[in-house]
Order: structure tokens, then C-alpha cells, then sequence
């Protein structure tokens, strides 16, 4: 094993540390059990209890949901790396996530801009066939790029648009989102939210 797998594992195991204290101190300010933050986050409590001692990484919409129990954001649940005014993430960084609970799920990756940052960043390809039926809640003000391919997006209760390409779809205030790849092609996405 190369010094950078080594250095990735160790990261990973850093990561999941990170995100399992960050939920548990979080889920303890609140006065909360974990059978009632994992019925409110709509997981299993064994896998929160796994979450909690860094066993396991959470998907995208399982770090959603803790955060919507919890009344924060996913990227209050993430570290946050050193502070400083500029910093680069380059295409092998990050933190990969999977949309959903499902190893079949499209997997992207995480980028934070570091301490003191207000924006989390989500890099993701979805293809038809691995399309994601669930419906992903965004407290916020956030931004959809649509690098390439073709992508339905559902926005409960406001209505759908067909992106292209370029594209992006603006969003602000609580709204909830559900994205379809509907071009023969992979779909590359940018999601930028504010922490």
C-alpha cells in the first residue's frame, strides 16, 4: 500500500470520528436519545450508534436528514478543515458520499472550503440508471450547476424544470428537491449551499 492509501485511510478514519462526535455532541445539547434521533433521521439506531463511534461514513441523505433532526445543516456535521483565505481542493480531494443509504446510489464527494467557510460543495454524476427517487431538504440559499448531460429536477410544491447543460437552478428558503438524470448521458452536478 502507497503512502497516499495509507494517508486516505487515515483521513477516512478521521472523517468518520469527526462526523460521529460532531452528531452525538450535537444530539446530546439537544437532550435527545439516539432511538428518537434515529426514528426522527429516519435511520436504524444500531447504525447511528455505528455513526456515532466512527464506524461507518453516512451517505449525502442520511448527513440530511441528522442535520433536519438535529435543526442544522449536513456541513455543521462535517469538520471543517484549517482556516485559511485561500484554498484549493483538487479533483482527487474531498470526501466521497453516497447520495443515499444504497451502495448502488450515485457516489460524489464533499468539498468544504475550510474553518470560517460558509459554503459546502457537492460534486456529483448520476446516470438513468442509477437515478435517486428520494427527496433531499435544503434549509438554505443554494445554487445547481448542471456541468453536462441533461437533469430533471423536482422542487415540492414550486414545480420541475429540465436543465441543459450550463445550466443553474437558483434556490432560497426551505425547499425540498428531487434530481433525474433524463438524457442518455451521465449527468455531472454542482451544488454549492450555504452553511
Amino acid at each position: 500500500m502507497s503512502t497516499v492509501d495509507s494517508d486516505g485511510a487515515a483521513d477516512d478514519r478521521a472523517l468518520r470520528r469527526d462526523i460521529g462526535l460532531r452528531v452525538r455532541a450535537l444530539r446530546k445539547s439537544r437532550g435527545v436519545s439516539m432511538v428518537t434521533l434515529a426514528a426522527e433521521a429516519e435511520i436504524s439506531q444500531p447504525f447511528l450508534s455505528k455513526l456515532e463511534r466512527g464506524d461507518t461514513t453516512p451517505s449525502l441523505h442520511t448527513l440530511y436528514r441528522l442535520a433536519m433532526a438535529l435543526d442544522t445543516t449536513p456541513g455543521e456535521l462535517m469538520p471543517a478543515p484549517a482556516a485559511a483565505k485561500v484554498t484549493v481542493v483538487r479533483a482527487h480531494e474531498g470526501t466521497r458520499v453516497t447520495a443515499v443509504d444504497d451502495p448502488s446510489s450515485p457516489a460524489g464527494r464533499l468539498i468544504l472550503p475550510g474553518e470560517g467557510g460558509h459554503l459546502e460543495v457537492f460534486d456529483y454524476s448520476v446516470d438513468a440508471s442509477h437515478n435517486v427517487s428520494d427527496w433531499f431538504h435544503s434549509p438554505g440559499e443554494g445554487a445547481l450547476i448542471l456541468l453536462s448531460g441533461e437533469l430533471l429536477v423536482e422542487v415540492r410544491d414550486q414545480g420541475e424544470w429540465e436543465l441543459r447543460p450550463r445550466d443553474v437552478l437558483f434556490m432560497r428558503g426551505d425547499v425540498t428537491t428531487r434530481w433525474t438524470s433524463s438524457g442518455p448521458d451521465r449527468a455531472s452536478i454542482i451544488l454549492v449551499t450555504m452553511r
